[in-house]
């Protein structure tokens, strides 16, 4: 289980399972926090910066996510939502065409995780501006928080952990902790955890149930992402699309969009756009 399952209760109106009710979590196994990582070509060097270029363009600065509801997409809201921003929104179909086009600088920034955005950080094809998280990452030890860098409070962060179904009898998901916490505190894998950005679980059984128990209710699901039935969300989607995102016609291309009917809507409006840069007409069909 991952705190995007968790999560999913208070972003979806429909969810064919309960994250507290139908499972027994045994251990959390990992964590892991986003960067702040901005175009090179962004004139703001610091959080402070950016902060302040934003208040001064409202809506005018736009951000990647890996698609509505994700939890950079909840993390970028948060954060605007703390700073009094307002960002423009580009969800994206997962983190690879995310990161694509900030690297290209078709996006002005994103929060994404340390393993995605590092060799691009460390390539000087992003800058990394503050990390998410409570603590600053070992793997960038200079790189300020977000709350040490202007936004008091502010922490996210994702999770991994291991579950099983309700109703397990307690001998055995005692015996599957036993297993799995030494293997989690091995050096060989702490190490390679910490390679890839990710944090080894410190909490074990009865303290990481408690936790999932309580995730939903200190989540930042009240800061821009509402529930979505799928008829919602196809119009959230469809809506979404016109706004300055239609500037560049690639994101619509790429954009997060969960079903074939808003595909249809944004390639449509894709090749209007095309269309009028270029100056072309349609042709008149045939009779």
């Amino acid at each position: 289980m991952s705190s995007a399952q968790v999560l999913a209760p208070s972003l979806q109106k429909t969810l064919s399972y309960d994250p507290v009710r139908d499972f027994t979590a045994i251990s959390l196994a990992a964590s892991s926090t986003y960067l702040v990582v901005v175009h090179p070509s962004m004139p703001a060097q610091s959080l402070a910066e950016l902060i302040a270029r934003a208040k001064a363009q409202p809506d005018r600065i736009n951000y990647a996510s890996s698609g509505v509801g994700a939890g950079p997409h909840l993390a970028t809201e948060l954060f605007a939502s703390m700073s009094g921003l307002k960002l423009h929104h580009v969800p994206y179909r997962g983190d690879a065409p995310a990161l694509a086009d900030l690297v290209a600088g078709q996006v002005d920034m994103a929060f994404m995780s340390i393993a995605a955005t590092l060799p691009q950080i460390q390539a000087g094809k992003l800058r990394a501006l503050a990390t998410a998280g409570t603590q600053r990452t070992t793997l960038l030890p200079d790189l300020p928080t977000v709350a040490e860098a202007g936004v008091p409070g502010y922490s996210i962060a994702s999770w991994w952990g291991l579950v099983a179904p309700a109703g397990t009898p307690r001998p055995i998901v005692e015996r599957v902790e036993r297993v799995v916490r030494p293997l989690l505190m091995s050096p060989a894998v702490r190490d390679r955890f910490i390679e890839l950005g990710f944090e080894v679980g410190d909490k074990a059984l009865g303290a990481f149930d408690a936790y999932v128990a309580t995730e939903p209710s200190s989540s930042p699901t009240s800061c821009g992402a509402p529930a979505f039935s799928p008829n919602e969300r196809f119009r959230h989607d469809r809506d979404h699309g016109r706004g300055r995102g239609r500037q560049l016609c690639r994101r619509h291309a790429v954009a997060g969009r969960r079903d074939r009917g808003a595909d249809r809507f944004l390639a449509g409006a894709c090749r209007e756009d095309l269309r009028r840069r270029s100056g072309h007409r349609r042709r008149p069909r045939a009779r």
